[in-house]
């Protein structure tokens, strides 16, 4: 059954890449980092990623595993030549949440470190915003049984050239956004950053609701994160949505 739902998983993710090349928008301002062309997901479970692409008239073939909790990655990348692929470059890449804002990428190789701050962006506390309006009209503190609004993030980040895997731990990273509550699949962020890989998205934007589910004694039994992707500061040209629900018995 596992490798059943593995099974559907990838093939939503291709599917989700196919079509999002039919709308991909274009910005004047957008700079494109590489000449990747060609990608082909092969496998996206987290412990067995592999895909192939072509850059500059050559064709490149990467694997990568991620341990459970999804912030460490190896990664080994190939070149073909003639008929078979050679090793080219491996290293193993460490992503750490440093607080609300920032996320920090270790890239390890052979012994070589570079160290790489990557912004996500800030945190909105104007309970009176449009968007926040939108979100909830509940305001934070209100006991009562159902979904209550707690916090409304915005942010963005800049995704140079990094491979799936290690896009994904940066996705997962601002999902559970500091909260403490536990590891995020892989396959909630997986399709979002298929496509940031596939297209080579310069910088991601997003925008993030956090959701109490209270009871109707007042406790908390649900949090829930749920995160927009876009392409541009406006939020008109969307990528895709990652939402993660924890349940249990929250302090809160």
């Amino acid at each position: 059954m596992l490798k059943g739902l593995k099974k559907v998983i990838s093939i939503a993710l291709a599917v989700t890449i196919l079509c999002s090349s039919f709308v991909k928008p274009v910005f004047a301002n957008d700079t494109k980092l590489d000449n990747k062309t060609n990608f082909n997901f092969i496998s996206t479970d987290f412990d067995n990623v592999e895909y192939t692409y072509e850059e500059d008239g050559s064709s490149y073939k990467v694997l990568e595993s991620m341990n459970e909790s999804l912030d460490h990655i190896h990664t080994r990348i190939y070149i073909k030549v003639g008929s078979e692929y050679e090793l080219l470059e491996e290293y193993d890449t460490t992503v750490q949440k440093e607080n609300e804002d920032t996320i920090k990428v270790i890239k390890n190789e052979a012994g070589q470190v570079t160290e790489e701050i990557i912004n996500i962006g800030g945190f909105t506390t104007n309970t009176d915003s449009d968007m926040v309006a939108e979100a909830d009209s509940t305001l934070p503190g209100v006991a009562r049984a159902g979904w209550e609004f707690v916090t409304f993030y915005t942010g963005s980040t800049y995704i140079e050239n990094f491979t799936y895997s290690v896009v994904v731990a940066i996705l997962v990273g601002i999902v559970s956004g500091g909260l403490g509550l536990g590891v995020v699949s892989s396959a909630i962020v997986g399709s979002v950053a298929g496509v940031i890989v596939n297209e080579r998205v310069p910088s991601v934007y997003f925008r993030r609701w956090v959701y109490y589910y209270r009871d109707s004694s007042g406790v908390v039994t649900q949090v829930k994160s749920d995160n927009d992707f876009y392409y541009d500061s406006a939020y008109n040209y969307y990528i895709g949505n990652a939402t993660k629900i924890w349940t249990g018995k929250f302090p809160w």
